[in-house]
């Protein structure tokens, strides 16, 4: 839990959520408040997003969002290569594209959000040339694709 998220009630955190999905304050407060009508929930959302401790989750939330979805596309890399699929008549290879996964992207992608939480952390061995990575790659993943079968 962020520490902005201790000092906000049920109600605020969902409509944080509810707002950095839908970019919509009025649906919303609709959706965490005691009101049903747009007008007042309009009016609630206006004065929600005026608070410095709301507009400091949104700002957490919506940068998490954006690192997920850069995420899901990077650890999807591949990249095209030629493959041989038969010979012509004349005894020329015939080529076709075939996708393959693109681990060095993968990898890229992976190091640079980490370094954008802040999650990774350089420690240099006595030999000075390896890292030391502290994240949990099984928890990430599961924030990434929604669940833990992927």
């Amino acid at each position: 839990m962020r520490t902005v998220e201790k000092r906000l009630s049920h109600k605020e955190i969902g409509f944080v959520k509810d707002f950095v999905k839908t970019n919509n304050g009025t649906q919303a407060v609709l959706n965490n408040y005691n009101t049903t009508n747009p007008d007042v929930a309009s009016a609630m959302a206006n004065e929600i997003l005026k608070r410095p401790k709301i507009t400091s989750l949104i700002d957490e939330y919506i940068k998490e969002e954006d690192l997920y979805q850069v995420h899901k596309e990077g650890l999807a890399s591949v990249r095209q290569v030629n493959k041989i699929v038969g010979r012509d008549s004349k005894g020329q290879p015939e080529y076709e594209f075939v996708d393959v996964v693109d681990y060095q992207t993968r990898h890229k992608y992976l190091e640079t959000g980490y370094k954008i939480l802040g999650k990774l952390a350089p420690e240099k061995d006595p030999g000075g040339n390896t890292f030391n990575f502290n994240f949990n790659i099984g928890n990430t993943l599961q924030k990434v694709y929604g669940g833990n079968d992927k």
